[in-house]
């Protein structure tokens, strides 16, 4: 089980914060942008914005949920203007980059993970690569806790369907 990292006050604990807190956020970013390169640098920018708030940081019981709210709106908004350029392309007639994947990962578990909802993707990588509780990951991501496990659950099944099916052919 993750321990969770505790209020920072001076600058060795707020290194040792961001050192404990960075990878998690790294991974459950590539779950939800498909890029490592780009979940390095949104991970990197909310750590920046941690380190610019570290004396309000220091006040909270959960920093750790904080950072991760910053990160996940960080990325709401990467996908956002990466939807809005395709769509822009598409307009001119500019061929858009297919979308493959960018790590070694199992090429059906990738498929799969691309056809749940962003949401379901959110929830999914909050609690099963941050090891947060689903009333925590509801509180990342603004929503009501039965709503975060309603989308754990149904993104499960998701999986679970897709895979099967794959296994089958």
């Amino acid at each position: 089980m993750i321990t969770r990292p505790r209020p920072m006050a001076t600058s060795s604990e707020l290194s040792a914060f961001i050192a404990e807190v960075r990878p998690g956020l790294v991974r459950s970013l590539r779950l939800i942008c498909n890029e490592p390169g780009i979940a390095e640098e949104l991970a990197q920018e909310a750590l920046a914005r941690a380190v610019a708030r570290s004396s309000a940081l220091a006040r909270m019981d959960r920093p750790d949920l904080w950072v991760q709210r910053v990160a996940v709106n960080l990325a709401r908004s990467w996908i956002r203007r990466r939807i809005a350029e395709r769509k822009a392309l598409s307009k001119v007639g500019a061929r858009a980059e297919i979308d493959e994947p960018r790590w070694p990962v199992d090429l059906e578990l990738h498929a799969a993970l691309g056809a749940l909802s962003r949401r379901q993707r959110e929830v999914l990588s909050l609690v099963y690569l941050q090891d947060l509780s689903i009333p925590d990951a509801a509180a990342v991501l603004g929503i009501a806790p039965g709503t975060a496990k309603s989308h754990l659950a149904r993104g499960l099944a998701q999986l679970r369907q897709v895979l099967e099916h794959e296994e089958e052919q």
